[in-house]
């Protein structure tokens, strides 16, 4: 692969958008080509000409033709037979826009790379696409119907710990209750109907985005649902979560003290705002030394413990990386809070045992912030 130009590549292969897309095979399949929105299983890898090799995906995997993204990868593997293994040259904006796209963790393809992916269509088979939630021309109770289906669907995944397929699922049903359309003077139970739901839908995918981690998305979502009903607790709650996660302590506070307040009987979220409140104090150093001395040494020591439990896993996860063998270029960035003494220390121990004779010199420490640990093998 790495003996073939990008541009001996677009003369050879076979222009499927010219300008645009182009494939050149370089082991023969056999039988007939992907046959509409079939279900297809591949192996691939993204290659940027001039720079490292990128591992794509690990394993093959296997997804509908139309769910294949980028666009020009979708519209390459159309033309592809089983067993087929080609190298497929797009052009960055059709396949990520304009705009530089970050892959991962210190991984970014600028725009205007040369996109090369080397595809493996290892087998395809005419299973048709899972049906989505299509409204078009159907009653409105109809519509509810196929909603509460799929909410149905989704809390049972939630239930059973599958909560990633839930939130897309749930995002999904929230997609499709909000573009109901109602005449609200003619229908204005349904149009009630359609609000409320709108509303559960809000709530639940918020509460699984905070638990899944997705705190801006928690965020965003629970405001949304305080639009609706700012005196909901459980969402106030969600919301000040998701903010305190974040590091927004003021916003953290104001939502937590509004779920406190319009639910004086739930000792969850007094506790909780009570932890933020003397998580702020410590910060600013705002302590009632008289009243609630021995209460904030207490929660500091509780802050310093799992900073060191932090601090040891990353010692022990850096120096699995610096032994471990890779195939293609790694980087690391090391961020999110750790004392700048502690990531300078590993950066010079990582410097020292390099230069150690016997030692594989392929790791090295990129110089970056005090407050950030770049490293690249």
């Amino acid at each position: 692969m790495d003996k073939i130009s990008v541009d001996e590549l677009k003369s050879s292969g076979e222009p499927l958008l010219p300008d645009l897309l182009y494939k050149l095979t370089i082991a023969a399949g056999a039988g007939d080509t992907v046959q509409g929105n079939s279900e297809v299983e591949v192996e691939l890898r993204l290659i940027l000409k001039g720079q490292t090799v990128l591992e794509y995906s690990d394993k093959p995997f296997v997804k509908h033709l139309d769910q294949i993204l980028p666009t020009g990868l979708s519209i390459a593997l159309s033309t592809m037979c089983q067993g087929e293994r080609s190298l497929i040259w797009m052009d960055s904006s059709l396949a990520f826009g304009p705009n530089p796209v970050l892959l991962g963790p210190g991984v970014k393809i600028p725009k205007d790379s040369n996109l090369v992916f080397e595809v493996q269509l290892k087998s395809w088979n005419d299973k048709p696409a899972p049906s989505k939630l299509r409204f078009k021309n159907r009653a409105t109770s109809e519509s509810f119907s196929l909603i509460q289906a799929e909410l149905l669907k989704a809390e049972t995944l939630m239930e059973n710990g599958r909560k990633n397929q839930a939130y897309g699922l749930l995002k999904s049903c929230l997609h499709s209750a909000r573009r109901l359309k109602i005449d609200c003077e003619k229908a204005r139970e349904e149009n009630d109907a359609r609000e409320n739901l709108v509303h559960y839908l809000t709530v639940k995918s918020a509460g699984c985005a905070y638990e899944l981690g997705k705190y801006p998305q928690a965020v965003s979502l629970s405001k949304e649902a305080l639009e609706m009903d700012r005196f909901d607790s459980y969402v106030n709650y969600i919301c000040g979560c998701a903010c305190f996660s974040l590091g927004l302590l003021a916003a953290a506070i104001r939502y937590m003290r509004a779920a406190h307040h319009n639910d004086l009987e739930n000792p969850v979220y007094e506790k909780k705002l009570r932890e933020i409140e003397k998580h702020q104090a410590l910060l600013e150093k705002d302590i009632d030394f008289d009243s609630d001395k021995e209460e904030t040494e207490e929660y500091a020591a509780v802050l310093l413990q799992k900073l060191t439990l932090n601090e040891k896993k990353l010692r022990r996860d850096i120096k699995i990386f610096v032994n471990e063998q890779f195939e293609t270029e790694r980087i690391v960035l090391v961020g999110g809070g750790f004392r700048p003494s502690l990531l300078r220390g590993i950066a010079d121990k990582i410097q020292e045992n390099s230069m150690k004779p016997g030692r594989n010199p392929g790791i090295r420490v990129i110089n970056t912030k005090d407050d950030v640990l770049k490293l690249s093998r």
